[in-house]
């Protein structure tokens, strides 16, 4: 089965600027306008596939929450449900949430921190309050400054999970239970003007990165500064 979870509750909020006329003009209006921020959801889905890092549930409906940005056109998406009914590749008897996508968006800064990093608070909240262990699914090759920004957080590379596909022929992943997390315009079309999952949780992000408790800049690591 499906079911949809929130984590974030709806709050009304606007944004500070420091000198709101150093913005791009158009912009301006957008800033300075108070909005709501809407329920920030995400899916549990119980038994499902994963075919080419996106999220299948039988009976084929298709978690468009794993493809940020993107809804399948419907013959990739007929394509990707029928595989699903082949013999999975791998099980995993675990919760899983999926930090990787098919196109290879997951290997951008911008989209690293913006649209997957996130998800990683989500699967903390889930853990939390269900219980049980969840899986993070990573790229089988990291950067240096995704596997810093995972370490910061409390997932050192040893508790990951990487993703490795297979030569000739399609990676399914039959997972005990999948979560999947949409970055903000993907399942809102409302006045708030930002992209990411939702700015409580960016905000979350910077703090935990930033704090002094999770830095680890000793001598043989790299110093860096995250900026959203």
């Amino acid at each position: 089965g499906v079911r949809t979870l929130v984590y974030a509750e709806s709050q009304r909020c606007h944004y500070r600027l420091n000198n709101p006329w150093e913005q791009p003009p158009g912009r301006i209006g957008d800033y300075l306008r108070p909005f709501t921020i809407p329920p920030q959801q995400y899916i549990e889905a119980t038994r499902a596939h994963l075919v080419s890092m996106i999220g299948v549930v039988k009976p084929c409906r298709i978690l468009h929450e794993t493809t940020p940005f993107l809804r399948l056109e419907g013959r990739r998406a007929c394509l990707l449900a029928a595989q699903a009914h082949l013999r999975a590749t791998e099980t995993i008897a675990d919760t899983v949430i999926p930090l990787v996508d098919f196109r290879g968006w997951h290997g951008g800064y911008f989209h690293w921190f913006l649209d997957f990093l996130p998800r990683v608070l989500v699967a903390e909240r889930h853990q939390h309050q269900n219980g049980g262990a969840v899986r993070l699914l990573v790229a089988e090759r990291l950067s240096a400054w995704q596997m810093e920004s995972l370490d910061r957080l409390g997932h050192p590379v040893d508790s990951l999970l990487p993703y490795k596909s297979r030569t000739g022929g399609s990676t399914i992943i039959r997972c005990r239970s999948l979560l999947a997390a949409a970055s903000h315009r993907h399942q809102h079309e409302s006045e708030a003007p930002f992209d990411a999952i939702s700015p409580i949780h960016l905000k979350q992000l910077a703090e935990r990165l930033g704090s002094p408790e999770h830095s680890r800049t000793a001598a043989g690591m790299p110093r860096r500064v995250f900026v959203s």
